[in-house]
């Protein structure tokens, strides 16, 4: 299965166990989508941190803005 993800990460859980199902008959039923579910999401979470990490130095981040509360506190020391 992570060869059919990482060939095509964009494929949804139910197209990938639709897929399997018809390379594998009576292996993959219909209560497997929700644990594919689950896996999918773990993989994608786990393929974006890696990503990140990769690009860790080489942007700033971007994202943190500090409240006017920790600026305040930065000042007085």
């Amino acid at each position: 299965m992570l060869q059919c993800l990482e060939t095509d990460p964009d494929q949804t859980a139910r197209e990938l166990l639709s897929a399997f199902q018809n390379r594998y008959p009576h292996r993959y039923q219909v209560g497997h989508l929700r644990t594919l579910q689950r896996r999918l999401k773990i993989w994608r979470r786990e393929v974006v941190q890696r990503l990140i990490c990769d690009m860790d130095g080489l942007t700033e981040d971007v994202g943190y803005q500090p409240s006017e509360r920790h600026d305040q506190r930065a000042r007085q020391g």
